[in-house]
C-alpha cells in the first residue's frame, strides 16, 4: 500500500489484475469446450457465422459476468477487512440467478448466471435476432460493471486506507 499514492491509483491496479485475471481464467473455461468441440462436431462446422459468433459472444458475457463478481469480491473483502467475507458475497452474486430459480422467483433472474443460460438458449433465434440479443446482454452486463466499478471508487474513498488489510 505504500507504493501507491492515493487509493484511486491502488484500487486501478486491483482492477487492471482482476481483469487480466478473468481474461485468463474464462481463456481456461474456454480451452475445453472448444477443444470438445472440434472433436464432436468438427471444424467446418464451427466455422459457420453463427456458431463463431456465438463462440464470441460467450467469452465475452463470460468475462462480463466474472469481473462484476470480481469487484463486488474486491469491495465487500476491502469493506468487510476479511477475504473470506469477500469470497461468500461473491459466491452468493454469482449463485443468486441459481438461488431465484430455486425458490421459484426464476423470472427476475437475470442478474449474472441467468443471462448466460438465456444467452445459450438464444442460439435458436434467427442470426440477427441472437445479434442483437447478445448486444443487449454485453451492454447490460458493461453498465454493470461500469456501475461497480464507480460504486467502488466512492465506498473506498469513504474509507481508511491504512486500516485494511487488502
Amino acid at each position: 500500500m505504500v507504493r501507491f499514492k492515493n487509493i484511486d491509483i491502488w484500487w486501478k491496479e486491483k482492477i487492471k489484475l482482476l481483469s487480466i485475471d478473468t481474461v485468463l481464467y474464462v481463456i481456461l473455461l474456454e480451452l475445453p469446450i472448444i477443444v470438445t468441440a472440434v472433436m464432436y462436431i468438427g471444424v467446418p462446422h464451427l466455422l459457420e457465422a453463427k456458431i463463431l459468433a456465438f463462440m464470441l459472444g460467450d467469452f465475452i458475457i463470460k468475462y462480463l459476468i466474472f469481473l462484476p463478481t470480481g469487484i463486488i469480491y474486491l469491495i465487500s473483502s476491502f469493506v468487510s477487512k476479511r477475504r473470506y467475507v469477500g469470497f461468500l458475497v461473491g459466491l452468493f452474486t454469482g449463485s443468486l440467478d441459481y438461488i431465484l430459480t430455486l425458490i421459484k422467483l426464476d423470472r427476475y433472474a437475470m442478474t449474472t448466471t441467468g443471462i448466460l443460460v438465456e444467452f445459450i438458449f438464444g442460439l435458436e433465434l434467427p442470426m440477427m435476432k441472437f445479434l442483437l440479443l447478445s448486444l443487449v446482454y454485453c451492454s447490460y452486463l458493461s453498465f454493470l460493471s461500469l456501475f461497480l466499478l464507480l460504486m467502488g471508487v466512492k465506498i473506498l474513498g469513504k474509507t481508511d486506507i491504512r486500516r485494511s488489510g487488502l
